[in-house]
């Protein structure tokens, strides 16, 4: 067997220094000295035949990561099984699957995360800024491409079609399942058989203002619509296809659609503001602040698009990312429902 000397307690220690990112810390958690666990860190590299850490500074690199994943998986598999193989139970009916038997997301992420691992997911400003966002999605494996043009339907389909992003965040109306194939996608990638499919993340309405922090309205809890009159408003991109759910504003009667938070807020801040969702008032990027709106709300529903054409294994994935957007990006309501 390949990987026999990958003993628990190797496994113990590269959990430890995964979770403290300090070869100090991991040995003192592990009871070890700080030389006894740096051997094990070598002889864990050593053993599975791959770099799994940087030296300077020493930290583990994404397969080294991966494989803590692994190992958490591993040994929280044991803690469950190990106490009812007495009473000759299985710890759940699925305990082959081991996936089955974690009671947090480990195991869906590192499945997620090898099969997504080094793509992209398309987001627009401001998601894309987020820096909780990004976070999250680094856990999957998954970098981030902003969309910044005006025609982001059409690239980010392409590019899923294509495989050169994996998935990309678009609104839809609220309720409706979302599955976009533009009828002249032959032409624009004729090797590409297929659509776009939505896999339901959570509503999330547009309805709250984003505006630069200092903001002097930012001293309100809540903003009215009269109190922005004034001010040159901004449409998230996205907002206009979760407007065809109602008599909503007119995202193109005299609103500039917003491509570049950063370029768009560069010159008078104070001036401007950005009409945007729950999703982006839960994480706003770094220099923004967001408020509720008293008077405007249109609903939608946040989707995670990929190609129809994903394996089962895959599509499992796919899911397993859009249950910890749901999460991240809509809150703990948005998870429970």
């Amino acid at each position: 067997m390949q990987y026999r000397n990958l003993d628990v307690r190797k496994l113990e220690y590269l959990i430890a220094f995964a979770d403290t990112a300090s070869a100090s810390d991991a040995a003192e958690r592990c009871g070890v000295s700080l030389a006894a666990a740096g051997s094990a860190l070598r002889a864990i590299q050593e053993i599975v035949g791959y770099p799994i850490f940087d030296e300077k500074p020493l930290r583990l690199n994404a397969a080294g990561r991966m494989l803590a994943e692994v190992a958490r998986h591993i040994l929280t598999t044991l803690n469950v099984a190990v106490p009812n193989a007495e009473a000759g139970e299985l710890a759940t009916p699925g305990m082959m699957l081991a996936s089955d038997m974690l009671p947090t997301e480990t195991a869906q992420r590192t499945a997620s995360a090898f099969l997504f691992d080094g793509q992209a997911i398309g987001l627009r400003d401001p998601l894309a800024l987020s820096e909780a966002c990004r976070r999250l999605l680094e856990r999957f494996g998954l970098s981030i491409e902003r969309i910044t043009a005006e025609d982001c339907f059409d690239i980010e389909y392409i590019s899923v079609l294509g495989r050169r992003i994996a998935m990309y965040l678009r609104w839809g109306a609220s309720g409706r399942p979302l599955y976009y194939r533009p009828a002249y996608h032959a032409a624009c990638l004729p090797d590409a058989v297929g659509g776009a499919v939505g896999i339901e993340i959570g509503a999330d309405p547009f309805a709250y203002a984003m505006l630069v922090e200092g903001d002097p309205l930012l001293a309100r809890e809540r903003l009215a619509l009269t109190e922005l009159a004034d001010r040159t408003a901004y449409l998230m991109l996205g907002a206009e296809s979760a407007l065809v759910d109602g008599p909503h504003w007119d995202p193109f009667d005299s609103r500039d659609l917003l491509f570049d938070s950063a370029e768009a807020f560069a010159t008078q801040p104070h001036q401007k503001w950005a009409w945007v969702t729950r999703s982006v008032a839960l994480n706003p990027p770094l220099g923004f602040a967001v408020r509720p709106l008293k008077d405007f709300c249109a609903p939608a529903t946040l989707f995670l698009m990929v190609h129809e054409g994903l394996t089962q294994q895959e599509r499992r994935a796919a899911e397993s990312i859009a249950e910890a957007l749901r999460t991240e990006l809509l809150g703990s309501q948005a998870a429970a429902a």
